[in-house]
């Protein structure tokens, strides 16, 4: 299981990395990636603590949240993938523990997991009857994928093709 703060649940946060259509497909499931944005979180405080302006001009103190190095991940298995519940959830047990595995591997440096902001699974039909090596090794791949095509260093070898 995923730490709560790596738990994509925001439904506006599926529909914004749905929109971006930076996706990677592969025969078992399509990943949707969301880069990180340029915006820069507002500094801690010495003693740790944040000032938050509420909507009526008084601030308050809320403890800082030590920014998170991996990504926000989402899992989804439509329901005409297939109609089981408890076949659609062990496809995204299956496909969650790979990607945790893999994050926690010293392959995790090389795929630079810390650039994207999110990371959404879309499980295809083929998936549900696969074998775990083929799930670990095409979400290992899929992640190579996106680093190369879309990650932070390629945006100016990009730009130097196109002239």
């Amino acid at each position: 299981m995923l730490p709560g703060q790596e738990r994509l649940t925001r439904s506006s946060l599926f529909q914004r990395a749905y929109n971006t259509r930076k996706t990677i497909s592969s025969p078992l499931f399509t990943l949707y990636v969301v880069n990180k944005t340029g915006k820069q979180p507002v500094p801690p405080r010495a003693d740790g603590a944040v000032l938050k302006h509420s909507e009526n001009g008084v601030q308050t103190q809320v403890k800082a949240r030590s920014p998170a190095k991996m990504p926000l991940v989402g899992f989804v298995v439509a329901k005409k993938v297939c109609k089981s519940a408890c076949a659609r959830n062990r496809a995204k047990r299956r496909i969650r523990e790979a990607y945790r595995i893999l994050r926690t591997d010293e392959r995790a440096a090389a795929l630079s997991l810390g650039q994207w902001y999110a990371l959404v699974w879309v499980v295809h039909e083929k998936a549900m009857g696969s074998s775990w090596q083929e799930i670990k090794d095409t979400v290992a791949d899929c992640l190579r994928r996106a680093d190369s095509r879309f990650g932070v260093g390629n945006h100016a070898k990009k730009g130097d093709k196109a002239n």
